[in-house]
Parts: structure tokens; sequence; C-alpha cells
């Protein structure tokens, strides 16, 4: 009915091509796309398994992922739509630890939501985080933040914020947590930093580019947290289906 096919070129490639997940969930199951939907579900336990058992991220054993047909920042996106979803309607703004690069900023801005941007220190030769300046902002803010968006990798002199300190300063504020690890799987470095703020304070979603880690064609991301309701969210958060 809806997998109607013209070309015997892409139809010689497999022929699935209705698509994932369903309209109101990209997750879900879909009873007339059966070699899609297994695809799906074997493309998630895959990316689980390397990330719980590989990389050690012990704390999604009780969790899932999620994988989106997005690139970075739109998946970035949907976190903030899925995060103010369940948030009360005064918490609009997203503190924002400054990177040079645009995508964030896109993101929080065509959500509706007020960037407030946390200034970095220069530390020796490197560029970081400047965790008074943060614990400042929160502090004046308050409930109107609806979380922070950290960042684990970025252009020289810049150095991955420092998310395990962060992470405690945010769960001792009940501030929900959004991290952009764009690069960040293939950093061993990056993925112990992951796991210490999971274990050590607050973490909500963290997204991954798909092209840069796993080397697939752009326009793709797995998003992963220690809440596994959460990612579920997420999932029903994207509109329409999934191309396979």
């Amino acid at each position: 009915r809806e997998a109607r096919l013209a070309s015997s070129l892409l139809l010689s490639r497999g022929g699935l091509i209705h698509g994932i997940g369903r309209s109101g969930d990209v997750n879900e199951m879909q009873p007339k796309a059966a070699g899609s939907s297994v695809i799906c579900c074997v493309v998630k336990i895959g990316v689980k398994d390397l990330l719980q058992n590989s990389l050690k991220m012990a704390f999604l054993k009780k969790s899932t992922v999620t994988v989106l047909p997005t690139c970075t920042g739109l998946s970035i996106l949907l976190c903030l739509l899925t995060l103010k979803k369940s948030s009360p309607p005064t918490a609009t703004k997203v503190l924002w630890c400054r990177i040079d690069q645009k995508s964030c900023i896109k993101s929080v801005q065509s959500c509706g939501l007020t960037l407030l941007t946390v200034p970095t220190k220069k530390v020796n030769d490197t560029v970081t985080t400047d965790l008074v300046a943060l614990s400042s902002l929160l502090a004046l803010h308050g409930s109107s933040v609806l979380c922070c968006i950290t960042t684990t990798s970025c252009f020289a002199p810049r150095i991955p914020d420092d998310i395990v300190s962060i992470s405690k300063i945010l769960k001792s504020e009940n501030t929900p947590h959004l991290i952009n690890n764009a690069y960040g799987l293939q950093s061993n470095l990056i993925n112990d930093m992951l796991v210490q703020s999971v274990n050590k304070g607050r973490v909500d979603y963290v997204v991954s580019s798909l092209d840069k880690n796993f080397m697939v064609p752009v326009g793709g991301a797995v998003v992963f947290g220690p809440d596994k309701g959460k990612i579920k969210e997420l999932g029903k958060m994207y509109p329409g289906r999934a191309n396979g």
C-alpha cells in the first residue's frame, strides 16, 4: 500500500522500502514492514552491545539506546523537545557551554528556547569550562533553566567540557544534562568521562554522530542515557517514520 517502487535499481538493492517505525514512534514495530522492523531491532541491539560491553558503559544494562535518522544537531533538538514536554512551562532557558560551532545554537533557537552562553576560561594553552560561571548562571536563573548542554569534543585549543564536575553540579541543582558527544565514542578518555558522569552526577541524554563514529552516510545519530524511560520518550518525539 505504501511501499510501491518504480526503480528497478532500488529494488535490486534489497527492496526494504517501507521504512522504519510508525508515525508515532520511530522505534515501534510495523506489522506490514517486518524486514525493516527487524533491521531496526538488530541495529539497536548491536549499538547497545558495543556501548555496554566494548566501551564499558555498564549503566546501559538497565537502559536502552535510540538510533535516529537525523544529524547531531537535529537529534539534540529532539532531545530538547522531549525535555521541554516533561518540564514546567517556565523552563525556557538552556545553559550552553560555549564552543565555536553553530549546531547547538540552532537546535536551541529552533525549539523557541532562550540560549544562555556559559563563557569559557583559558588554562595554560587550552580553553575549557568555567565552572564558576556555570554555577552562577544556574543560581541566577534557577527553575527557568530547562537543561545544560555540554560538549566532549571541539577544535583546538578548546578541550572537552569537564562533564564529570558539571554533572555533579547539575545533580545537586536537579537540572537535566544533555551531552553533545558527536565525535566522542572514538575516545577511551571521553568514554570514561561519560561513565563517571553517569555514576557521580546527572546525565539525561548523550548524542553521538553515526557518520563520525561508525562511518555510515551523514544523517544519523545514536542517543543513549541511564534512564530507559527518557530514551523511549525520545523515540516517540520523532515525527513520522525513518528510512531504512
